[in-house]
């Protein structure tokens, strides 16, 4: 059964009374409804209140730059990058 104003009673009489049923979303959502001495748990999840609606697209990442490391020339012979390749000299 749905009452006129939103409620949907699943097991209850005419006598249920006020403490026995579930409040509605707009009953617990605004900051008067929160006014009432009970203890609410913190949002500690560090992203933003998302209850009013929230779109975030974001960015795009970052350029990844692809190259062929084996399609790159050898180096010529005696150059620092030939002597580093045969580990004759360290990296700089």
């Amino acid at each position: 059964m749905q009452r006129s104003d939103g409620t949907i009673v699943v097991c209850g009489g005419k006598e249920a009374s006020d403490r026995e049923r579930v409040p509605l979303r707009d009953e617990t959502d605004g900051a008067k409804s929160t006014d009432d001495g009970l203890p609410r748990a913190p949002n500690v999840s560090g992203l933003r209140d998302c209850s009013r609606g929230c779109i975030g697209l974001g960015g795009k990442p970052h350029e990844i730059y692809m190259f062929d490391i084996k399609a790159l020339p050898p180096p010529p012979p005696g150059s620092d990058a030939d002597r580093i390749a045969k580990g004759e000299i360290p990296a700089p």
